[in-house]
């Protein structure tokens, strides 16, 4: 992510990583961030099972992904009858 920025060089890279706070850095170009979140496990026979959303994240990411001009941008279809899990699509 930094390798474009001209000001950073690998020893102030090293420095932030060592700080115990959170630092921000602007980067000089733009590039694109995917966000993946899963409730995902196996049953006892080894088949996954897509859990619901236990933390209830997905209509606030959701809504979030839509509300910028970020791309690529998702659609929300409602989940398959008798289903836990949200699909989304990208368009």
């Amino acid at each position: 992510v930094l390798d474009s920025n001209k000001t950073w060089k690998e020893s102030d890279m090293e420095a932030v990583l060592k700080e115990p706070e959170t630092v921000e850095i602007q980067a000089d170009q733009s590039f694109p961030v995917y966000i993946l979140y899963q409730t995902v496990w196996r049953d006892s026979q080894g088949t996954l099972v897509f859990g619901p959303d236990v933390y209830g994240w997905d209509k606030q990411l959701v809504r979030a992904l839509q509300a910028t001009d970020a791309y690529p941008r998702f659609s929300v279809e409602p989940a398959p009858a008798g289903s836990n899990t949200t699909l989304a699509s990208v368009r």
